[in-house]
């Protein structure tokens, strides 16, 4: 067969494309020494990786043939991004990893409770909550409570395995007590406590059906009566690497959804010193409350335990 046959298919241009790299390219070079750098050191900025796969891609890649077009970084496994790694909806997946967050690794869902706490705030988008609940003068023996969560849905692929959910968690807040309606005399005493939840729900129509939840008190004023004066707790705390995690087991065929949530408490016994309901105290004289703002920048869920492939 003559070969000129083909070859005069193609205009001179088209066929100047096949011209491969050549053998030896300084650019790229360069490149591959500064991605093995990168690679070799304890710690790798997520931004300087990124912009060193980016010319990667573009001085040494982009001759590499493929079946199905252009060569991405997802083709190659331990580029791909991590199957255990979630991250806000709206964040920068380069801040985290190489290559993009897939959809199904966002979160997917955030909330607030209840519904009359307006003041509750919850996003999906960057996984930032606020929690507040007071004590209202009207109502002092009662234990309001509120909370924010954010959380991210898994199909899990064995048939029964065991997952670790494990959030990086920034908590910071306020707690105050304040009893000052003397001389009206009180019995009994208040209490205001933070708490971080890790909970797991069934994803079911029309709804959740909570599986199970592990709670962790962050913070808490300790009873406090109408001898103690004025008390603001202003507090902060971080979870991180595993420092916050609970297991759940999972089957195949179930969807969940996995969240974070923070719960803000008061409690309260107050009464008037003769055991009767308290009533008259205005709101300037009895402030008992706490908020708090949590930040999820980042969720793991890992399969730990797999019973039943």
């Amino acid at each position: 067969m003559d070969d000129s046959t083909h070859a005069s298919r193609f205009t001179a241009e088209q066929l100047a494309t096949l011209a491969l790299p050549p053998a030896r390219n300084p650019a790229a070079r360069d490149v591959i020494l500064r991605v093995e750098e990168l690679l070799g050191r304890d710690e790798i900025p997520a931004s300087e990786l990124a912009e060193a796969w980016e010319r990667h891609n573009a001085e040494v890649v982009k001759g590499f043939p493929t079946r199905g077009g252009s060569f991405t970084f997802d083709q190659v496994p331990w580029i791909a991004w991590p199957d255990w790694l979630y991250i806000p909806r709206g964040a920068d997946s380069h801040q985290y990893w190489v290559s993009a967050a897939p959809a199904g690794h966002r979160y997917a869902l955030a909330w607030t409770a209840p519904p009359s706490n307006t003041s509750n705030k919850a996003s999906a988008a960057d996984g930032k909550l606020f929690t507040t609940a007071q004590l209202p003068a009207e109502a002092p023996a009662s234990d309001p409570s509120s909370e924010s969560g954010v959380g991210i849905v898994y199909s899990p692929t064995p048939s029964l395995s065991v997952v670790e959910f494990a959030p990086d968690v920034d908590m910071r807040g306020t707690l105050r007590t304040a009893l000052e309606f003397f001389p009206t005399l009180a019995a009994g005493g208040v209490e205001v406590h933070a708490e971080v939840l890790l909970c797991a729900w069934h994803v079911i129509p029309g709804g959740f059906d909570l599986l199970r939840f592990t709670s962790r008190t962050v913070t808490s004023t300790g009873l406090r009566d109408q001898s103690h004066g004025a008390a603001r707790h202003q507090f902060a705390d971080s979870f991180s690497g595993g420092a916050l995690s609970a297991s759940f087991l999972v089957q195949r065929g179930h969807t969940y959804l996995f969240g974070v949530v923070c719960r803000v408490t008061v409690t309260s016994s107050l009464t008037s010193n003769s055991g009767g309901p308290l009533t008259g105290v205005p709101n300037s004289q009895l402030v008992v409350y706490g908020s708090v703002n949590t930040d999820v920048p980042q969720m793991s869920l890992r399969t730990s335990i797999v019973y039943i492939p």
